[in-house]
């Protein structure tokens, strides 16, 4: 493994296409953003960047700015927002305000006003994408990104979708958490030719690659 960035991202040395792989869980969100404060300070650069759960909605923001500062400022402002409508409510009242915010209504309003993803197909990205979702009823891993005229909304919204708030249906079929299927889809980027893999240390778990 060669230097992480900043110390923040282990690197998988090699010919071909670098790839910046992005995993599940919100409480890594923050870690995520800690990402691409340090790609503002590296010439590294992916060619393409893979994500699951909240690492494909990270990853669809940075993918659309095109910059890692423009995506990290946008995704900071709605972070301190969210943490501003926390602050000063009671237990009970946060449960209810954290669970809207996992709600379909509120994670659409969210990728398409908020993060400007409205209306925007794979193919209109500023360098290629790839989402994971977990598939019903097997629970077997979906990867989004290959055809580019696909909706970019639609596959985050499918990674995202916690059990708790039931799937999520695009075309035909139902979608849960993409972690489900595997929290750091290293093996995607693997696929798409990457030889020279990017990843927060803090995702690496004894998981399905």
């Amino acid at each position: 493994m060669g230097p992480g960035i900043n110390g923040g991202i282990q690197l998988k040395e090699g010919r071909g296409r670098i790839a910046l792989v992005l995993g599940g869980g919100a409480a890594r969100g923050a870690a995520h953003l800690g990402v691409l404060r340090a790609l503002e300070e590296t010439p590294w650069e992916p060619d393409i960047v893979v994500g699951t759960s909240v690492g494909a909605l990270v990853g669809a923001v940075y993918c659309r700015e095109g910059s890692p500062g423009q995506a990290y400022n946008r995704l900071r402002q709605i972070a301190l927002r969210i943490q501003s409508e926390l602050e000063g409510l009671q237990t009970l009242q946060r449960l209810i305000r954290i669970t809207k915010l996992f709600s379909k209504e509120s994670r659409l309003l969210l990728l398409e006003d908020e993060l400007g993803l409205k209306g925007l197909s794979f193919g209109q990205l500023q360098r290629p994408l790839y989402v994971t979702a977990a598939r019903l009823p097997s629970l077997c891993r979906q990867v989004f990104g290959h055809d580019a005229r696909a909706s970019v909304v639609e596959a985050v919204m499918a990674s995202t979708a916690l059990p708790s708030r039931g799937p999520y249906r695009v075309g035909s079929a139902l979608y849960l958490d993409g972690a489900m299927a595997g929290n750091l889809p290293a093996l995607v980027a693997l696929e798409q030719g990457a030889s020279c893999i990017g990843a927060p240390p803090i995702l690496n778990q004894r998981r399905n690659p």
